[in-house]
């Protein structure tokens, strides 16, 4: 990269890959907060359905004059435990994928820290480039004015 009229930065190949490396955690990332958000998704819809089946069976159960089968009883017990099943599973993989995605984060935190460092590096180097030019260019200047300088004061000395 040519910011400046000679300047070269010898690790540019490393500050490429970087960030490219950098591109490909936040892709990973935004890949992992996606799948957080639709595993925790189905859990709310696993826990809706939980709770209205809860809600129907305590309605049910609730009123005295409605006899309750034993055998529609054990269905809707079988049918709870289900749904709690269902729900537990859908909240372990709910919290692996908050893990996954932390991972992810972290990940990305640290490339993303590393792209920095060689950024600051790179702006150092051009930096000091530009010191360097700017003192030659000025070293030049007073060369030349020194040589001019010394010339007019021959010429004035001739006449």
């Amino acid at each position: 990269m040519s910011t400046q009229r000679g300047f070269t930065y010898p690790l540019e190949t490393l500050c490429k890959l970087s960030e490219w490396e950098l591109g490909r955690r936040r892709l990973e990332l935004a890949q992992e907060v996606a799948n957080e958000a639709d595993k925790l998704q189905a859990m709310a819809v696993e826990q809706q359905q939980l709770t209205e089946a809860v809600a129907s069976l305590g309605i049910q159960a609730a009123d005295p004059n409605t006899p309750i089968d034993p055998a529609t009883r054990t269905l809707w017990l079988g049918y709870l435990h289900g749904l709690n099943q269902q729900c537990k599973q859908a909240m372990q993989q709910a919290e692996e994928a908050t893990a996954i995605r932390q991972l992810a984060a972290d990940r990305y935190k640290a490339r993303h820290q590393q792209h920095q460092g060689l950024t600051s590096h790179r702006d150092d180097a051009l930096l000091e480039f530009k010191r360097v030019q700017s003192a030659a260019a000025y070293a030049s200047v007073d060369e030349s004015w020194l040589q001019t300088s010394h010339w007019k004061r021959n010429q004035d000395a001739d006449n």
